[in-house]
């Protein structure tokens, strides 16, 4: 049966080097390495994965593509999918930040026509002719400074299949150089003293990849995590190919997609001020209901609100849990006033002991008013300011980890109430 992939590109997923299986919604995703942009005369010789950016993919067959297409927009529909795989990511693994939210489509466009292929985003438009299979080509010859030679090309593209060559025989070159090495003898040398020694001509720390390799993760797409536990072996059906980390993620639940999209925009952004205040809109989406279950009706002030909204997520028995999870450095702020850009302080909270969650949830309050007002006077009182790009705002990040945990137990809070409901 035919089957369609979706490429989707991906934002802080530099340096991956690992592929991530996803199941538990209608369908299955792959998160892997891989080319960004179809190149031909920018194509790199060799490739690290410490450097390099990976994609999601998403593959459907023909009649469950059409079934979502009936259903609605199917991009919208694979941005939920996509993005409730990466809220479970972000869970079990806080330390990756993938999001689909980019700014910039990286993938190539079409071709310009049927005889032409773009590449180099897009700047090379690249002749495509199928000699071996169209019958209408009768004979195909090459002009060039070596005279007129026939064609027989097997690539439909004819310049990648002479830029293959080139390029085969300089990786060639190029492998044989890294294995070189230099006998050098040295009388009171400042590192190597005396004597003779065999010295590399050059050392590399991971495995560098040459464009055939990164091509095979394109088998990763539509495929399963296999048994070995932790690692996934990438080639092209035989022996030769290359170990990489495994993940295997399953996720079941979905989320409702604008909370995903302020949590999303926070884990992209690198601004601290930004973080917090897109976390800060995820508890905001719940104030009503929550100041409606905690009895708050006719007196919905935002801190009251605030205090319902953390208290259904962080109840008095897992504060201390919950502080204790956190860098020893955010415990010593949080203790302590905090003094902000305008000279206000936000008082400390004492000692950790002392904590209490209404207490804990006022202190966020007080935060969240210096990070979004910007007034220099409010009824003649200098008020509380946390400005960008001054000191203040790169020790906010000491904050984002919590609100982060914060915001995204109530984005699961509101899915088992939504389920509940």
């Amino acid at each position: 049966m035919q089957r369609t992939s979706f490429k989707i590109a991906l934002t802080n997923s530099r340096g991956l080097a690992t592929v991530i299986f996803f199941s538990g919604l209608e369908q299955p995703m792959v998160i892997a390495p891989a080319l960004i942009d179809e190149s031909m005369l920018t194509k790199q010789l060799f490739y690290f994965l410490s450097r390099h950016e990976c994609v999601a993919w998403l593959t459907f067959e023909q009649s469950e593509l059409k079934r979502v297409e009936q259903g609605g927009s199917a991009e919208r529909r694979i941005e939920q999918i996509v993005d409730n795989y990466l809220f479970a990511l972000s869970r079990k693994y806080p330390e990756f930040r993938l999001t689909s939210k980019v700014h910039e489509r990286p993938f190539r466009r079409d071709m310009a026509d049927d005889l032409h292929f773009g590449f180099d985003a897009p700047i090379t438009e690249c002749l495509a002719l199928d000699i071996l299979n169209d019958d209408s080509i009768i004979q195909c010859e090459l002009e060039g400074g070596d005279g007129v030679l026939q064609g027989g090309f097997d690539d439909f593209l004819p310049l990648r299949e002479i830029l293959d060559g080139v390029q085969a025989t300089y990786e060639e070159a190029i492998r044989k150089a890294l294995s070189t090495k230099v006998r050098v003898t040295t009388v009171g040398h400042e590192v190597l003293g005396t004597g003779t020694h065999t010295l590399p001509i050059a050392t590399v720390s991971e495995r560098p990849l040459a464009f055939s390799e990164m091509e095979m993760f394109e088998t990763v797409r539509g495929s399963k995590p296999g048994p070995e536990p932790g690692r996934y072996f990438v080639s092209r059906g035989s022996s030769y190919g290359f170990w990489v980390p495994k993940i295997v993620i399953e996720q079941t639940s979905q989320y409702d997609p604008q909370l995903l999209a302020y949590y999303f925009c926070a884990l992209r952004d690198p601004s601290p001020l930004v973080q917090f205040k897109n976390y800060y809109n995820v508890l905001e989406f719940f104030f009503e209901a929550a100041g409606g279950r905690a009895g708050l009706v006719g007196r919905m002030f935002e801190g009251d609100c605030l205090r319902a909204i953390v208290s259904e997520v962080v109840r008095p028995s897992d504060l201390a849990d919950l502080v204790a999870a956190q860098e020893e450095a955010w415990r010593q702020r949080a203790s302590n006033d905090v003094r902000t850009s305008s000279g206000v302080v936000i008082e400390g909270l004492g000692s950790v002991n002392s904590w209490s969650v209404a207490a804990f949830s006022d202190r966020i309050y007080a935060l969240r008013n210096a990070c979004v007002h910007s007034k220099s006077t409010r009824k003649g009182r200098v008020e509380a300011r946390i400005v960008p790009s001054l000191p203040e705002e790169e020790a906010m990040a000491l904050e984002v980890p919590l609100m982060r945990e914060i915001a995204a137990r109530c984005i699961e809070l509101h899915g088992r109430l939504a389920v509940a409901g």
